[in-house]
């Protein structure tokens, strides 16, 4: 089914309006390719305010900075394509004076102390059964340091508690523990600071759903969480995570996404073990379609070890991008970091997911991972860029062994690596996503950019 939102866009361009979209990424160029693919008519510019994306995107679109796009031309109706800074860039533009009609999918906002993640993104925590809880998990940055933190920033909820109708109020009530920096993990939290966030009163306050799984215990291979330290993976959860039985998460789930919550222009996030992948994306599709819920977009992170039906017809209709964590350009490596023989089983998933894809595999990013002294060589990165262009693929995406610093030498790689990048006319994608990368590389933040 169609997103609502594009929907109105093909109509606004069809009716002849200046339509621009603003913030230059992956995001965007789904929706540029999407609105090709649908009526052929696309917007007139997309607005990014680094300047080193300044020229063309997909089909010729240009791209300019929001003062130059507001000067060339008249008229223009803003959609804004960020998951993490939508209400940051809302807020800006008010401010120099971008009237609320003018973006077409405007929400209100106003200036709090507050956490970033909290008010951006609902992450659901898919815990073992025997926990007999579910969660939610209300600081992201707390669940990449290590596992007891993660404990402390999850909320979780009782669950024999069938009908959850106490559910918005325990969440309301706990959240705004989070907000008023009350928890210990916020104490000293850089994501909490003055910034726009959704207007209190207003409903509706996430941009994006992810759904996590709190078990990494029947993972059929390291995932790039847990790859660069194998120690971390026993320290998780030690149950295993039952796909037999996914109806055990399904009234929570339910109960959370009729909340009405969430943004009408969401993505939805799925970041889960490998086992029964199929069943996974499966049970998430039909939980949003239960609610009424529909997505701009899914994001999928996977090692694609597995191949799956629903990925696939998320593929065709395209609606769809996936993280897949290939690490490597060797079998060799490729066993080394992922603890499994799959090199040739992955590239051949993938071809298939090539096949089927509306889009030919444009939105697959291949991440590298760089794990120092197992796959920071010049020859097996050489090796990864010839396999991901081979593929015909666009996106790329670099972070670093999240468990240890990037000394001088690592930083270098990083700059090299990404010179190949360029040099193979690929692009970078969740590039600030590593501390490394954004430091290698002179990028903005996830912290800078939300101040």
């Amino acid at each position: 089914m169609l997103n609502k939102y594009i929907g109105i866009l093909a109509q606004r361009l069809e009716a002849g309006n200046t339509v621009a979209l603003y913030c230059y990424g992956i995001f965007a160029s789904h929706i540029l390719c999407t609105l090709e693919k649908l009526s052929g008519k696309l917007p007139a510019v997309v607005i990014d305010n680094d300047e080193r994306k300044r020229g063309r995107a997909d089909f010729g679109v240009p791209v300019m900075p929001f003062e130059e796009a507001r000067e060339r031309y008249s008229g223009l109706q803003y959609f804004i394509c960020s998951d993490d800074f939508k209400y940051t860039i809302i807020g800006d533009m008010l401010e120099k004076g971008v009237s609320p009609e003018e973006i077409i999918n405007y929400i209100p906002v106003e200036k709090d102390l507050t956490c970033l993640p909290i008010r951006n993104r609902l992450l659901i925590d898919l815990y073992p059964k025997s926990a007999q809880v579910h969660g939610i998990q209300s600081c992201c940055e707390a669940s990449f340091e290590n596992s007891l933190q993660a404990a402390q920033s999850s909320i979780q909820v009782p669950a024999e508690d069938e009908k959850y109708d106490g559910l918005e109020n325990i969440l309301s009530a706990e959240l705004s523990r989070y907000d008023r920096g009350e928890v210990d993990i916020c104490k000293s939290c850089a994501l909490r600071q003055e910034q726009y966030i959704v207007r209190k009163g207003y409903k509706k306050r996430y941009k994006q759903i992810a759904f996590y799984q709190q078990s990494c215990a029947d993972c059929l291979a390291h995932c790039v969480y847990c790859c660069a330290g194998a120690s971390d993976k026993n320290l998780r959860a030690s149950a295993e995570f039952q796909t037999d039985s996914l109806e055990y998460y399904a009234a929570f789930v339910d109960k959370l996404l009729s909340l009405g919550w969430i943004d009408d222009d969401f993505t939805c996030a799925v970041d889960m073990s490998e086992r029964d992948s199929d069943k996974k994306i499966g049970f998430v599709v039909n939980s949003l379609q239960k609610a009424n819920l529909t997505p701009m977009l899914y994001k999928v992170g996977s090692c694609l070890l597995t191949y799956s039906k629903n990925l696939e017809d998320l593929l065709r209709q395209g609606s769809v991008y996936i993280i897949w964590s290939l690490d490597a350009g060797s079998r060799e490596t490729y066993r080394k970091i992922k603890q499994i023989d799959a090199f040739n089983q992955v590239v051949e998933n993938v071809k298939r997911y090539i096949q089927a894809d509306a889009f030919h595999g444009r939105f697959i990013v291949a991440k590298y991972l760089i794990v120092k002294g197992v796959n920071d060589r010049e020859e097996e990165f050489d090796a990864y860029l010839l396999l991901v262009t081979e593929l015909g693929l666009k996106y790329v995406s670099i972070s670093f062994n999240f468990f240890i610093e990037a000394d001088e030498f690592d930083l270098e790689f990083i700059r090299r690596c990404y010179s190949k990048i360029v040099a193979c006319g690929l692009q970078l994608t969740n590039k600030n996503n590593s501390e490394a990368v954004t430091k290698a590389l002179a990028m903005l933040s996830m912290r800078r950019q939300s101040l």
